[in-house]
């Protein structure tokens, strides 16, 4: 096992060193120093030299400010001098421009002035131009106006007329058809007379022939009656039936009277069609 080994080193640590001004350590000194009080004579004398000294202080301070003063004046004055040569290149660049500007403003002025008479001129012929223009305008204003009115007037004249034709048509029209009314109204009439004829001709027939079906049947009725009393007989035999049949043939008119309840158009009326 190795042994551990020791060393010694002196170390200064800076907290303890000194901190301490010049003037600290020279009063420090002073106040150390055994000092005896001086005399009248001394301080005199000290007064008298920090008298002096102050005086060559103040003197050395003015000369020093007078020639700092010198310098700076004269570094003004040439700062001056300087800022008074730029300025005036200045002012003369601002007047040749100006100048140039004044130039270019009047040259303008004057394209301006020409371009305006030039405008004018055009103006003035437009304006003429248009006056003739207008004035053409006005005279085939005109000259329309009266076509468009002499226009409207035959249009008119012809609308009149249309109209007129219109209603003597439509009067022709209206007289006709009450013509056609009153003719379909006498056509009517005299078809309601004829029919009314030819159903009083019917009924008239009609009752005429119910009037002979009556008789008929009553002539039948009759002739019944007599077969029947015929037929009680004995001794009628044939000959007796042939006479009576005979007599009803006779009284019938050759054929059997019709049935009852038949139409009127179905009976067949002697010496009718």
């Amino acid at each position: 096992m190795q042994q551990a080994v020791a060393f010694e080193v002196e170390i200064k640590s800076p907290c303890f060193q000194s901190s301490k001004s010049p003037a600290q350590i020279r009063l420090e000194s002073r106040t150390e120093e055994e000092r005896s009080p001086k005399t009248t004579d001394q301080l005199q004398s000290d007064l008298e030299n920090a008298a002096v000294n102050r005086q060559m202080f103040l003197q050395a301070r003015a000369e020093k400010s007078g020639s700092e003063y010198a310098k700076a004046k004269a570094v003004s004055a040439q700062t001056m001098e300087a800022f008074q040569e730029l300025t005036n290149q200045k002012a003369q660049e601002i007047d040749a421009r100006l100048s140039t500007a004044e130039a270019n403003r009047a040259a303008q002025a004057e394209k301006v002035l020409e371009k305006t008479k030039n405008m004018n001129l055009r103006v003035e012929s437009a304006q003429k131009k248009k006056g003739e223009m207008d004035s053409m305008d006005k005279e085939a204003s005109e000259q329309s106006l009266t076509t468009s009115v002499e226009k409207l007037s035959a249009a008119e004249v012809r609308r009149s007329q249309l109209l007129e034709e219109t209603k003597a048509k439509n009067a022709a029209e209206v007289a006709k058809a009450k013509e056609l009314a009153a003719k379909k109204q006498q056509s009517l009439q005299e078809m309601d007379e004829k029919l009314q004829e030819k159903l009083s001709a019917a009924e008239e027939r009609r009752n005429q022939l119910l009037t002979e079906q009556k008789e008929r049947a009553a002539a039948a009725v009759e002739h019944a009656k007599q077969v029947a009393a015929t037929r009680r007989k004995p001794e009628g035999g044939v000959g007796a039936r042939g006479a009576a049949d005979g007599d009803r043939g006779e009284a019938g008119g050759g054929g059997e009277p019709p049935p009852l309840g038949l139409p009127l158009q179905d009976c067949e009326v002697p010496g009718h069609p």
